[in-house]
């Protein structure tokens, strides 16, 4: 009882017009109205029909055209995306993916490392040059004053 003074409060703070509505049904039926009825109902009934939901044989070939169409391009584009990658590197995906990482750039000569690394440092800016880089933030060591004597005794390590 409480629970419906609460709302009825509430009801008068937010939307006082609200409140104010009287609550019976706004259409009503007479009393007796459909006693009164002379309602036939007939004898026999109509017999139950079920309608067969017709397949568009359109809406399968359309889908069937668009899937088509989408497994070709994927296709396509699939072949498409493998053949600049055959010409600038020189071999294909399958000789990529089976190739050590470590043999090749041993066999790569020290000029083409070189001239890599200054591309690099030239595009980074000089700011962001591997020169820069401290090694020890103790002593504040940086690439550059390492000796390349220090360099191979590490990577002999």
């Amino acid at each position: 009882m409480e629970n419906r003074k609460d709302i009825a409060q509430e009801l008068e703070e937010i939307a006082p017009l609200l409140n104010r509505i009287s609550k019976k049904p706004v259409q009503t039926v007479p009393a007796g109205y459909l006693e009164q009825l002379n309602i036939q109902i007939p004898g026999n009934q109509a017999p139950v029909v079920s309608m067969k939901k017709a397949t568009n044989w359109y809406r399968l070939a359309a889908a069937a055209v668009v899937t088509g169409i989408l497994v070709l391009g994927g296709w396509q584009m699939m072949n498409e995306s493998l053949k600049p990658l055959e010409s600038e590197v020189g071999m294909n995906y399958a000789e990529l993916t089976s190739l050590n990482v470590t043999d090749w750039v041993q066999q790569m000569p020290n000029e083409s490392i070189d001239e890599y690394l200054q591309s690099a440092n030239a595009l980074a800016g000089s700011e962001n040059s591997l020169h820069h880089y401290t090694v020890d933030g103790v002593t504040g060591t940086t690439v550059d004053e390492i000796s390349d004597e220090e360099l191979q005794l590490y990577l002999n390590d």
